[in-house]
């Protein structure tokens, strides 16, 4: 990761409050990052650093009741789908676009650190014994934010688990 000098708070920002469809306004912030376009943009969009993000409209396929899927890209030139399948999904990171717990951060987002490997498996696990027990709302949420407050730069001792 690196640090910029710009906030990288102002990509959602430029996404929530364009009136481009989905693909115009990745194509436009391609060509910005990319020079070919706009040279006061693209020096801002240099100085942001590194970022990945997600964006799209939130919506249900009327056919198959699931989410749609959405947009992943980062500084690095990547762009994908997450909750995809079939023809969507065949793209260079499937394994991303299948996963049902997704989750971001300064890595690579098709080489998830430790900390988003262990983040997954205690937000399953959370998920899972909240049914189990019938958790009220305030339980789920305290659950949540365990999983968010886990520490994962402490050493594992063998048979524990950092955090928990």
């Amino acid at each position: 990761m690196y640090l910029g000098e710009v906030s990288r708070g102002i990509l959602p920002i430029a996404y929530l409050t364009s009136r481009l469809d989905d693909d115009t306004w990745y194509t436009q912030l391609e060509e910005t990052l990319s020079g070919k376009v706009d040279v006061e943009k693209q020096k801002v969009l240099n100085l942001i650093g590194g970022f990945t993000l997600v964006y799209d409209q939130l919506q249900v396929d009327p056919v198959t009741h699931k989410m749609k899927p959405l947009n992943i890209i980062s500084i690095r030139g990547d762009r994908g789908k997450i909750h995809a399948s079939g023809d969507l999904a065949c793209d260079l990171h499937k394994q991303i676009a299948l996963q049902q717990t997704f989750s971001v951060s300064n890595s690579l987002y098709y080489e998830p650190w430790e900390k988003v490997q262990l983040g997954r498996e205690d937000l399953s696990n959370l998920v899972k014994t909240a049914v189990e027990s019938d958790y009220s709302h305030e339980q789920l949420v305290e659950g949540c934010f365990g999983v968010f407050s886990r520490n994962s730069s402490l050493q594992k001792s063998p048979g524990t688990r950092p955090g928990c």
